[in-house]
C-alpha cells in the first residue's frame, strides 16, 4: 500500500547544511558490515539521471538529518530509531539512478524502480530502506511515499520539498526533511494517517482537519503509542535502541517418545514435536516467513513441515533411545529475525531415557530385561536365548535384594542388560535356582519374544 505525505508550502527558501559531525567521508556504494545486528534503517542518497550530485551522503548533511530524527524521537517518546552504522559512523548508501526525475515522479512509484537497482543482498536484508532523492525540479503535491507496513520509503528534496531548519521565528521547527523521514518510516511500521491537528502523521485523506505544524508524535498517546488505533503500537516493535532484543519466541516441547506410529499419540492425535509462538507482537504472524530445520547431533537431517508457529517431523523407527535431536525454527518478519531451538533426547515407547525396556528394540540399543518376579529366597538366574532347538545362556546373575522393587516378604529379584542382539525376533526365557550350579530348586519360567529392528541411527 502506498501512502503519501501532503505538505504545506512556505516562502522560506530551500537551504542545505553540511555538518561534519558523524559524517561518512567515504562514499558507501555497498552496504558495509554492521555495528549491530537486526533491524535498522538504511538511508540511501539517490541522484537521478541528469541531476547534480551534491554529495549529501559524504558532506554531513544526511548524517545531520539522522541525528535530528533520533533527537526528535527520543525527546518526544523516549525511543530512538536505529540507523545503519559502520565503525560507529552512519553508513549512508549512494545510488546513481538510471532513471530521471521525470521518470521517478511520473507514477509516484519511485520505490518500485529504485529497489530494483539495489544489490540483491540489500533487497533481501531485514533493514528498512529510505531513498533520499535529490534534484527535484518539477512541482508535486507529495514529498514522500512508503509501503505500509513494509521495507521501503522515499523522501524527496528540492523545489516544494524543503530542507530548511526553521519556519517561524517564535518557535523551534523540525527540519522538514527530518519530519518526512520519520513520517514515512512510521508508515513502514504500519501507522496510518491520524487526522489529528499538529500530529506528525497528519496526511492525505485528512483534508477536513487542519494540519497544524506536524511537530507532535501522538501527544495524547491515543493513536499509535500505547495503542494500535492507527494500525500498530510502535512502542512494542523491536526497532528502537532502547528496546532492541535478539529473541522473540516462546517454545513449548510437545512430544519426544518413539511409538508404533510416530505421527500419532495414544489418543490417536498427531504428535507435534515443537510449538513455537511469538513472545512479542513484533510482526504479524500471518506475514512472517517461518523456516524449520530438524537434525540429529551427528548431522542427519530429518524431513519437516512448518506452519505458523509449529514445526512437525517424524521420529524414525531406527532412532536409538537417547539420540539427540535439534529442532530449529526461525521466524523472519518485517522488523526482526528470531530463532529458537528445541533440544531433546529420544525416549523409548515406555518413556525410557537410556535403556530399551520394551519388547521391541533396535540393533545397537542396550536392552533392559527383568524377571518381573520376586522371590523369598536368595538364588541365581540365567537368561537363555533359543537357537534352533538349543538354549544358549546369555547372562547369569545372583539375585539382588531390594525391598523397594519387591517387598520385605519377597525381596529378591533379577535384572540384566544385553546388547548386540542380532536383528530379528528372538525367543528368550529365565531359569531360576537356589545355587550357582543350578541343581537345587530349579524353575524355568515362561518363554517370551524380543524383536530387534534395523540398525539404529548413530
Amino acid at each position: 500500500m502506498w501512502l503519501c505525505l501532503t505538505i504545506l508550502f512556505s516562502a522560506i527558501p530551500v537551504t542545505s547544511f553540511a555538518a561534519e559531525n558523524d559524517s561518512a567521508p567515504v562514499r558507501s556504494l555497498v552496504d558495509r558490515p554492521d555495528d549491530l545486528s537486526g533491524y535498522q534503517i538504511r538511508l540511501i542518497y539517490v541522484v537521478p539521471a541528469f541531476s547534480k550530485d551534491r554529495n549529501l551522503d559524504t558532506n554531513g548533511t544526511i548524517s545531520n538529518w539522522i541525528q535530528q530524527v533520533k533527537t526528535i524521537s527520543r525527546t518526544q517518546i523516549g525511543l530512538t530509531p536505529i540507523f545503519d552504522s559502520y565503525l560507529s559512523k552512519q553508513d549512508i548508501g549512494f545510488l546513481q539512478s538510471k532513471y530521471s526525475i521525470a521518470e521517478l515522479s511520473a507514477s509516484k512509484n519511485a520505490i518500485d524502480l529504485l529497489k530494483k537497482e539495489l544489490p540483491p543482498n540489500e533487497q533481501s536484508s531485514l533493514k528498512g530502506i529510505g531513498f533520499i532523492i535529490d534534484g527535484r525540479s518539477i512541482f508535486s503535491d507529495y514529498c514522500g511515499y512508503a509501503n505500509r507496513p513494509g521495507k521501503y520509503f522515499t523522501a524527496w528534496l528540492g523545489q516544494s520539498c524543503w530542507e530548511d531548519t526553521t519556519q517561524y521565528n517564535y518557535r523551534t521547527y523540525w527540519p522538514y526533511i527530518a519530519s518526512t523521514i520519520l513520517h514515512e518510516w512510521f508508515h513502514n511500521l504500519g501507522v496510518t494517517h491520524t487526522c489529528v491537528t499538529n500530529d506528525l502523521m497528519w496526511g492525505s485523506g485528512c483534508e477536513a482537519t487542519t494540519a497544524g505544524d506536524g511537530n507532535s508524535i501522538d501527544a495524547l498517546r491515543a493513536n499509535y503509542l500505547t495503542t494500535s488505533k492507527s494500525g500498530v503500537d510502535i512502542s512494542l516493535l523491536p526497532v528502537w535502541e532502547e528496546t532492541i532484543k535478539t529473541g522473540f519466541m516462546e517454545t513449548n516441547f510437545q512430544s519426544s517418545s518413539k511409538s508404533a506410529n510416530p505421527r500419532r499419540n495414544s489418543g490417536g492425535e498427531d504428535q507435534i514435536w515443537g510449538d513455537f509462538n511469538l513472545a512479542t507482537n513484533w510482526v504479524d504472524t500471518s506475514a512472517a516467513r517461518w523456516e524449520c530445520e530438524v537434525f540429529t547431533s551427528t548431522g542427519i537431517t530429518l524431513s519437516d513441515s512448518i506452519t505458523a508457529g509449529r514445526c512437525e517431523s517424524k521420529i524414525l523407527d531406527n532412532f536409538k533411545i537417547g539420540t539427540r535431536i535439534y529442532m530449529k525454527v526461525t521466524a523472519i518478519g518485517l522488523w526482526q529475525r528470531s530463532s529458537a531451538v528445541l533440544t531433546f533426547d529420544v525416549l523409548g515407547q515406555g518413556g525410557e531415557a537410556s535403556l530399551c525396556a520394551s519388547k521391541s528394540c533396535i540393533f545397537g540399543e542396550t536392552v533392559k530385561l527383568d524377571m518381573d518376579l520376586c522371590f523369598k529366597a536368595d538364588g541365581y538366574a540365567k537368561l537363555q536365548m533359543k537357537k534352533n532347538e538349543d538354549w544358549v545362556i546369555l547372562k547369569t546373575h545372583k539375585a539382588s535384594k531390594n525391598e523397594t522393587a519387591c517387598s520385605s516378604a519377597i525381596p529378591y529379584f533379577v535384572m540384566t542388560t544385553i546388547k548386540d542382539i542380532p536383528v530379528g525376533t528372538h525367543t528368550l526365557r529365565w531359569t531360576w535356582a537356589e545355587d550357582r550350579s543350578f541343581s537345587k530348586s530349579v524353575n524355568t519360567y515362561s518363554e517370551f519374544e524380543l524383536s530387534i529392528g534395523p540398525e539404529a541411527v548413530k
